[in-house]
């Protein structure tokens, strides 16, 4: 048996957390919590992945991240919700934004690339969330919006640094350690 990869889904709508679990479980092992705490005793070190709603009753999502972090420092985590993403999201622990509604495949899109990152070094994770926080900020913001935000502006300067650092990195590997990294990647992939 080929082990599968665990998706936490923590959503407090039992509808809409039961749809998603139907949606995953033919290719996850999907735990689901409608409660922060829910969340926290179902969460472990063999959670890939965590589908956090923003919005729970008891504590919101951006305390939960802290949290789940704290209890599993690998662990992927996107948060699925109904709110806008404001400025408020550049300091928060996540690694990808996904608005409600969400559809099956991009529920499934947004594991995928998750469970793809977990093999990659810390930096390109760090990168990859530093983007993905830009990407939900400039799909939701206005122009003027993010030009007149210091917190956006910071946050593109940290992505900035980052690829500078990334592209530094990559310019040292030789032809010898693209292979490597590749063959590598492909093996994680499989297993």
């Amino acid at each position: 048996m080929t082990d599968r990869a665990t998706v936490l889904v923590v959503e407090d709508e039992r509808d809409l957390a039961d749809l998603y679990k139907s949606w995953l479980s033919a290719d996850y092992d999907v735990r689901v919590a409608g409660t922060a705490e829910g969340a926290l005793d179902a969460i472990d070190a063999t959670v890939d992945v965590a589908l956090v709603d923003r919005r729970l009753p008891e504590m919101d999502g951006d305390e939960l991240l802290a949290a789940l972090q704290d209890t599993n420092p690998d662990l992927r985590v996107a948060l699925v919700s109904g709110i806008e993403p404001d400025f408020d999201i550049i300091g928060l622990g996540f690694d990808a934004y996904v608005v409600k509604p969400v559809s099956r495949t991009e529920l499934h899109d947004v594991v995928r690339r998750l469970l793809a990152r977990a093999v990659y070094s810390d930096e390109i994770q760090e990168f990859f969330a530093l983007a993905s926080k830009r990407a939900a900020l400039e799909a939701e913001k206005s122009q003027a919006e993010l030009a007149n935000s210091d917190a956006y502006h910071d946050l593109v300067d940290r992505i900035r640094s980052r690829r500078a650092e990334l592209d530094d990195l990559l310019s040292q590997l030789t032809t010898d350690d693209f292979v490597a990294v590749f063959r590598e990647l492909n093996d994680g992939l499989r297993e």
